[in-house]
């Protein structure tokens, strides 16, 4: 059983008076730890009034007295994090749990020999710190940016331990997380957009990823998961995506992401233009078939079409463009024509603050329009 030291302490997560804060910190001293010889606390964030966050407190302290709170799990970061990634590889799209993996490593660069009690706020904000310093698996300076998906990581982590009973309170919540430095993606211009379209071949598969990208807003693996059902005359019904696996799943990114709409007719060329290449070859078109295939009918791995546009980008005119800047470009130039909710539909965002502040670029054009329509 653990003996608790003092009556806790409350401390206000606000700037406001008491009788207005909501958010507190409950910290309750656990005295010295006989195994590690350091002085241990345990920490839980609640909402509430002042009187309901002094009533947790009590429980919490009661709690942490007849043992019903794991405040001194020996669990270390190292194996608690190998076994959260093995749950999590049947619960997520291949790509992140890839990226997942990616973090704790970094991550377990500076807490291999942690437990999770010992994880604070502070040794967290350390850790970011060095990790933009360099020390990294790499050997490079992290951005800003991937420090802070680290961070995001991290937090679910500690948010399935809390519930595990493995920890009472997650260190992310207090410790200051770096901002995100990655500069805005670009976007293409009208002009480009159609001199691009017009270098490209739409029998060859990577090639009609692009246009679809171009012309559609298609994400990668969305076209590549597309098959002879996918259509149904000029509507296109996006439920398949492949990932980097190279098989197919009926599970979209996000919910908004299983969607239907109409195509272009200029698209609807492209795609049959690739349909009667794969029925000259001998290639299967049957309703399961996927349309973006191998020499062999196959399911081809969306990394496949970033490799090809990564050879041949630099003699089309367009190095330093990327594939997904594709569909930038699209969602970019659609926001011109069509109402706001009419495009988050249309790219399958769930949240309408990704579309307008993600994947909608304003420029100097658009500006001096603007300037133009408020000069009375």
């Amino acid at each position: 059983m653990t003996k608790v030291r003092g009556n806790g302490t409350l401390y206000p997560l606000e700037d406001k008076p008491n009788s207005k804060c909501r958010r507190w910190k409950l910290q309750v001293s656990l005295g010295r730890n006989l195994a590690t010889g350091k002085y241990e606390k345990a920490f839980k964030n609640v909402r509430g009034t002042h009187s309901e966050a002094k009533k947790a407190l009590r429980d919490f302290i009661a709690e942490i007295e007849n043992g019903s709170t794991n405040v001194t799990s020996r669990d270390g970061f190292a194996d608690y994090s190998e076994s959260w990634l093995e749950k999590r590889k049947s619960t997520v799209e291949h790509g992140t749990w890839r990226k997942n993996c990616d973090h704790i490593r970094a991550a377990r660069m500076h807490l291999e020999d942690a437990k999770l009690s010992e994880i604070t706020p502070q040794v967290l904000e350390a850790m970011y710190d060095a990790l933009r310093a360099g020390e990294s698996p790499s050997g490079k300076k992290l951005s800003g940016t991937y420090v802070n998906c680290i961070s995001k990581t991290l937090h679910k982590m500690f948010h399935d331990a809390i519930k595990e009973g493995k920890m009472v309170s997650n260190p992310c919540d207090l410790a200051k997380a770096p901002q995100n430095d990655t500069p805005e993606r670009k976007h293409l211009s009208f002009a480009a957009m159609q001199e691009l379209i017009k270098k490209l071949d739409p029998t060859d598969p990577p090639q009609l990823v692009i246009l679809a990208g171009l012309k559609d807003g298609m994400r990668r693996g969305e076209v590549h998961g597309l098959r002879g059902r996918s259509f149904d005359g000029n509507v296109v019904s996006i439920l398949w995506t492949v990932d980097n696996t190279g098989k197919p799943k009926k599970k979209a990114k996000t919910k908004k992401s299983a969607r239907t709409h109409p195509v272009s007719d200029s698209l609807m060329e492209d795609f049959a233009k690739r349909i009667a290449y794969m029925e000259s070859v001998g290639l299967p078109t049957g309703p399961d078939d996927p349309i973006i295939c191998n020499r062999l009918g196959e399911y081809m791995l969306p990394n496949s079409s970033t490799r090809w546009w990564g050879r041949h980008r630099k003699e089309l005119g367009f190095d330093g463009w990327t594939i997904h800047e594709m569909r930038h470009s699209f969602a970019s130039e659609m926001a011109k024509r069509v109402k706001p909710k009419v495009l988050q539909e249309w790219l399958g965002h769930e949240s309408f603050n990704t579309t307008m502040d993600i994947y909608v670029h304003v420029g100097m054009e658009e500006m001096e329009e603007a300037q133009e329509a408020i000069d009375w």
